[in-house]
């Protein structure tokens, strides 16, 4: 008679490994990570263009050639806004805006891809004026639906 240690099988037996329990665990795990993963929404995109720390005021300012349009937004006490100026003429709505820069740009593809804004506003002013304003100068939409760029080109600047 041959002895044989606890926990060996014999000659003619097999060890079955059960997969049932690791493949339960592994189906548990992925019904976790599915019901607790949450879409974060993109956030917006801006191409926008900080200029560098240079100089006596802290910024450098861009060149004429380069940035034609200097866009102003003026706050009042309470933050919200008070005037908007784009070289130093008066606008009153977004919308206007938005048109000035449309009608300021034509129908040249060569003037877009040149444009550039600076954008200054106060300290003071709300932050969704400087949205609004970045939104009337970025783009416009098409009678197709499309979203078609007028100037990506956008530098913000403290006042």
């Amino acid at each position: 008679m041959r002895w044989r240690r606890c926990g060996e099988p014999s000659e003619g037996e097999r060890v079955r490994l059960s997969m049932t329990p690791m493949i339960d665990i592994v189906f548990l795990l992925l019904v976790f990570f599915l019901m607790t993963f949450r879409i974060v929404p993109q956030e917006g995109d801006f191409a926008i263009e900080t200029p560098a720390p240079v100089g006596a005021d802290g910024f450098t300012r861009l060149t004429p050639d380069t940035l034609p349009l200097i866009l102003r937004l003026e706050a009042d006490g309470q933050g919200n806004l008070a005037r908007i100026r784009v070289n130093e003429r008066s606008l009153e709505t977004f919308d206007e805006l938005h048109r000035f820069v449309v009608a300021y740009l034509g129908d040249d593809p060569r003037r877009r891809d040149e444009a550039a804004v600076e954008i200054q506003a106060d300290e003071s002013l709300r932050y969704e004026f400087t949205i609004a304003a970045m939104t009337a100068v970025r783009g416009r939409r098409t009678p197709d639906g499309r979203i078609e760029d007028l100037i990506t080109n956008i530098a913000l600047k403290p006042r």
